[in-house]
Order: structure tokens, then sequence, then C-alpha cells
């Protein structure tokens, strides 16, 4: 009799959890998945980067243009090749100008691969653009940068700044 009773509980289905198998599939299907995203969203993060460093070069140059009407000094910015992209330094020679927060910084470029001057004459490393305290900008031209996806940009430095005295 006590053993028919044990064979009635040891035949009693409990409710099954997962086996090893299936919780192995599941991980391997979710990898899986989650390698195809990753492989996509590298392409997503560069392109991201490239244009938060094409926004950030707009944006230096901008600051550069308002420091010279501003306080009606020459601004010079030298874009220069480096091992990890490009840097930009704003500068000028005004005296009391040295203080300023933004003056004598290097702003790095780490995504984008290329930066060129378009115009007549061929521009070499470093390139050197001068806002004066006129509000005119030496040299006009284009500048073309690239990312390393072949996305080109080209930044119109045609702008024409005009400040009352």
């Amino acid at each position: 009799m006590m053993k028919k009773k044990l064979m009635k509980l040891t035949k009693k289905r409990t409710k099954r959890a997962f086996t090893l198998i299936e919780i192995m599939v599941c991980i391997s299907l979710l990898s899986l998945i989650g390698g195809l995203f990753a492989y996509k969203a590298k392409d997503l993060f560069s392109v991201y980067n490239f244009r938060s460093d094409k926004r950030k070069l707009i944006n230096a140059l901008e600051l550069a243009r308002h420091l010279s009407v501003s306080y009606q000094a020459d601004v010079e910015t030298v874009i220069t090749k480096e091992k990890l992209g490009y840097d930009l330094v704003i500068s000028t020679d005004e005296p009391g100008l040295e203080d300023h927060n933004m003056l004598f910084k290097k702003i790095s470029f780490t995504h984008i691969d290329k930066i060129a001057y378009l115009s007549d004459k061929k521009k070499e490393d470093p390139i050197k653009i001068l806002f004066s305290s006129s509000g005119w900008l030496f040299p006009v031209g284009t500048l073309q940068i690239r990312s390393k996806g072949e996305e080109v940009v080209n930044i119109d430095l045609g702008i024409n700044i005009t400040s009352s005295s």
C-alpha cells in the first residue's frame, strides 16, 4: 500500500519550469539579435558622431566671428591635422583678451576624417581663417569636411558680417 502511494506522488506532474535547452536557445537567439543590432548601431553612432563634430566646427567658427565683431579684434582660427583627427585653436593678438575662456583652447574633432579648403589656390595644413574686426572673413571660400564613412559636407565661409560702429 505504501509503495502505491509513493508511486502516485512521483508520477504526479508538478508545474514545469524551463529546461536548460530552452534557456540556451533563448540566450542564443537574444545574442544573435543583439549582434545584428550592434552591427547596425555602429554605423548609426559614427554618423551621429560625425554630425556632432560638424556642428561643433561650425559653432567654433561662428564663435570666432562673434568674438571678432564684439571685441573689435582680429581673431584667427587655425585648423591642424593631428593623429586622431583635427584640432582647432581660436586666438588673437589683441591685448586684454588673453584671459577669455574660449581663446587659445584646443577644440578636437576626432570623427572628421579630412578637412580641405576649396578655393582657387591650394591650401595646405594648417588651415588659417582670419575674422577681421570689421566683420570680414579672410580667405573667403569653402571648407569641405569628410567623414570616415565618406559623407561629405561643405561649409561656406563667405559670410559677410556687418557691425555698427
